[in-house]
């Protein structure tokens, strides 16, 4: 796992979010060695579907998926939200460093894991029919 970036406040534009992007995505991709290959998901965030922000993808990302707003079932990152979230609860230390710490023993095999899964649950999500799944 690469470098978690830390937003002051609950805040953040399109300027800070393109400055994410600038300063992290194709260095993080070159450091796993995925630079030729990865897909970026996004979800409708207002801010993820600006000209700025989607031309910079243009350029600089091979494959932009975009998900669904509100569908959480069928975003991966909520899955290691969740991870994290009960490891830091765990250890009572809700701090950067303790965050920072959970990030980094996040496995490869945990990230194919959940990738893995992504076809049953894209199966329960449309047998719910869009309503929420027990993922």
């Amino acid at each position: 796992m690469d470098e978690l970036v830390f937003i002051d406040g609950i805040f953040l534009n399109k300027n800070k979010y393109l400055s994410i992007l600038k300063d992290n995505l194709i260095k993080n991709a070159n450091n796993i060695n995925i630079q030729s290959s990865y897909k970026f998901y996004q979800d409708n965030d207002p801010k993820h579907k600006l000209r700025i922000v989607q031309k910079y993808l243009l350029y600089n990302c091979p494959k932009v998926l975009h998900l669904p707003s509100q569908l959480p079932d069928l975003n991966l990152i909520e899955n290691l939200w969740n991870l994290l979230d009960r490891n830091i609860r765990i250890t009572r230390l809700k701090e950067e460093l303790k965050l920072k710490e959970e990030w980094t023993r996040i496995t490869s095999d945990y990230l194919t894991k959940i990738i893995s899964n992504m076809p049953k649950h894209l199966q329960h999500v449309i047998k719910q029919k869009r309503y929420p799944t027990k993922y």
